[in-house]
C-alpha cells in the first residue's frame, strides 16, 4: 500500500455538499468564483488536498 489515496467512494456526495451553497455566492462574485469552486471539487483536486493532509501517516511510510 502507498498511504495515497485511491478513490473517494463519496466523490459525488461531497461534490453536492461543496457545491450546494455556491448559489448564496453574490452575483457580481459568482462568474469568478464558481468556475475556481468547481475547479476544487474534481477527485485530482481532492485527492491532492487528502493528500497533503495525511502525508505523514504511518501508512505512507
Amino acid at each position: 500500500a502507498t498511504g495515497e489515496v485511491t478513490e473517494i467512494v463519496n466523490l459525488a456526495l461531497l461534490r453536492d455538499i461543496i457545491l450546494k451553497d455556491t448559489g448564496a455566492i453574490s452575483p457580481k462574485l459568482a462568474p469568478m468564483l464558481k468556475p475556481q469552486i468547481k475547479n476544487t471539487v474534481t477527485l485530482e483536486a481532492l485527492k491532492t488536498m487528502i493528500n497533503a493532509f495525511t502525508f505523514n501517516l504511518p501508512a505512507n511510510r
